[in-house]
């Protein structure tokens, strides 16, 4: 589903039955991290409609014959933005109750982590947006600490532009083992990755962010270790590594270094991904990431040979 510019997994689900239960005790745990006013308020919703929750909330400031008419329009301003801000964070638990694998791992997220959800989500009011911090929220929920709170304040400030940017950087990962890495030349930034939407200005948005490691300076970039008999995968292709490189130089282990660019996903940046999908370009296998394997250093010059006219 795209939403904002981020593409993201909404494939886990439980039962409908359940989503009920789930979204009380989303409530219930953001309850904890909120003012005693919206504590209030979150009870007498899940008591009454909306409306007239708005309405009892309202008229017991109206009725309250203590206070004068300036102390009144104050708390009255108070009241509606408070509604406002309950009603978001209502919305995102009620779109993240659904993609709730287990209630009972809700109690294990840490009081900081919530207090800092709740202080950004209470602010998301578009559809789109609330659907994002579903997602995080209910990710969290599943697996207590795979949300780092640095990712909610990135993801708060990030503009649809980044949102693009990270998305474009996803089509270019590929999985080596468990780990995901971008396969970014260095030398190809400003042609190659540029057509899609992955040039300088993007790889600089991102890195300010915080979401990448970028090594300017690095020609064949960040290594990993692999065995002949390991894969490279690239959304549905699958390569064998000793089908594309020698491993006659291999170490004691029978591994052997390769490259894998000069981008590398922050911490924060690996919590996003895991949220986000994307879809693949044709040809970047192919054209990109083997050549860089082989020989990240002559891939370079032919590149460079390439754009010189001298090949």
């Amino acid at each position: 589903m795209m939403t904002n510019g981020i593409n993201i997994n909404l494939d886990v689900k439980i039962d409908s039955k359940d989503i009920k239960e789930g979204f009380l005790a989303l409530l219930n745990k953001l309850c904890s991290g909120v003012s005693s006013v919206t504590r209030w308020l979150i009870d007498l919703w899940q008591r009454s409609p909306k409306r007239i929750a708005v309405d009892e909330y309202i008229s017991d400031i109206e009725n309250n014959t203590e206070l004068d008419a300036a102390s009144k329009a104050v708390l009255m301003y108070n009241a509606g933005r408070d509604i406002k801000r309950m009603a978001n964070v209502m919305s995102i638990c009620n779109k993240a109750s659904e993609k709730l694998l287990d209630l009972t791992n809700i109690d294990k997220v840490s009081k900081d982590w919530v207090d800092a959800f709740v202080g950004y989500a209470e602010n998301i009011s578009s559809e789109e947006l609330q659907e994002i911090w579903s997602v995080i929220l209910s990710r969290e929920c599943n697996e207590p600490g795979s949300i780092p709170r640095a990712l909610l304040s990135t993801l708060y400030m990030m503009e649809k532009q980044e949102a693009e940017d990270f998305q474009n950087l996803m089509r270019f990962c590929v999985r080596i083992r468990e780990s995901v890495h971008p396969i970014i030349a260095h030398n190809r930034i400003d042609d190659y990755y540029n057509e899609y939407g992955l040039g300088s200005k993007a790889i600089n948005r991102l890195e300010t962010l915080g979401l990448i490691n970028y090594d300017r300076n690095e020609m064949q970039g960040a290594g990993i270790m692999v065995a002949s008999g390991e894969v490279i995968e690239y959304f549905d292709n699958a390569i064998r590594m000793d089908e594309i490189i020698e491993f006659d130089d291999a170490d004691s282990n029978g591994e052997i270094c390769i490259s894998c660019g000069s981008v590398e996903l922050s911490y924060i940046g690996e919590a996003l991904r895991c949220i986000v999908v994307s879809d693949k370009v044709d040809g970047f296998l192919e054209d990109i990431v083997i050549p860089h394997i082989q020989n990240p250093v002559q891939h370079l010059i032919d590149i460079t040979l390439e754009a010189l006219g001298k090949k």
